[in-house]
């Protein structure tokens, strides 16, 4: 949900169901994962062409809010919860859930 044109605020609520099943998924890599929130720009809307970027943001516990930075105003952005591999060099994610795509606010011009 955004919050203005820069945050946006994100919470998630994990079950131990999803986690195990992400990590049996990973387990015949035999690496260690870490829970992150990635938060993805696709920088569709920005006038200036902008392009894709993405940022994970390691989090600790299977329940959680935090606010997020966006990419530029007016870009659509999503956030997904996941395990991503930490010894992997592809570094694999397995997302457990997911946003729907949201466009950050445009950047209000302040008159005085």
């Amino acid at each position: 949900m955004p919050r203005d044109s820069d945050f946006a605020f994100v919470y998630w609520e994990l079950n131990e169901v999803s986690v195990r099943a992400a990590r049996e998924q990973l387990a015949l890599l035999d690496v260690k994962t870490q829970l992150v929130l990635r938060v993805r720009c696709s920088g569709h809307a920005h006038p200036a062409g902008v392009g894709a970027k993405t940022i994970e943001i390691p989090v600790d516990d299977w329940i959680g809010e935090r606010y997020v930075p966006l990419g530029p105003a007016g870009s659509e952005h999503f956030c997904s919860i996941g395990l991503r591999t930490l010894d992997s060099e592809q570094g694999l994610f397995v997302p457990l859930a997911r946003t729907s795509r949201v466009h950050s606010p445009p950047r209000r011009s302040s008159s005085f």
